[in-house]
């Protein structure tokens, strides 16, 4: 099987959708840890935590969040969404027809729409942001060789 088949959701491939199920099944997380979590890595990595990360997902201003953070490019912001128990009366029952849509929807599940995560990825002590193409500290680890 080809290798970008191992990671469909098409052709009977059951792989994601099995992680994603065993995912599932582990203790919710507080939002206010996973943001504790993801500003730690961030810091780690030299990247500039944000303090407030929750928006709503309808508000994002992706060319003002741009700006406010000095960005080379609106891929720099990197936003996380979340799951809810469906809705057995139907309400809000939405799924859109991609991969984790697809996963989400087969979880008995649907997306949370009252919040998202949000993380600009600016570099921590300067004025330009960090480029989604670049790892920090990549320059340094060719020198450690």
């Amino acid at each position: 099987m080809k290798q970008w088949r191992c990671r469909s959701v098409h052709y009977g491939n059951q792989f994601r959708f099995n992680k994603a199920q065993k995912e599932a099944k582990k203790e919710v997380v507080k939002t206010e840890q996973i943001v504790e979590y993801v500003n730690d890595f961030l810091d780690k990595v030299n990247i500039m935590p944000v303090k407030y990360p929750q928006m709503n997902p309808e508000e994002i201003d992706y060319a003002g969040l741009k700006r406010e953070y000095q960005l080379e490019d609106e891929k720099d912001i990197v936003w996380m969404k979340f799951t809810a128990d469906y809705d057995k009366e139907g309400k809000g029952r939405r799924w859109e027809y991609n991969t984790s849509g697809i996963i989400v929807h087969k979880l008995g599940k649907q997306w949370d729409t009252s919040f998202v995560l949000v993380f600009p990825l600016r570099l921590n002590n300067t004025k330009y942001s960090h480029s989604h193409h670049k790892v920090p500290g990549r320059e340094s680890d060719k020198s450690d060789s």
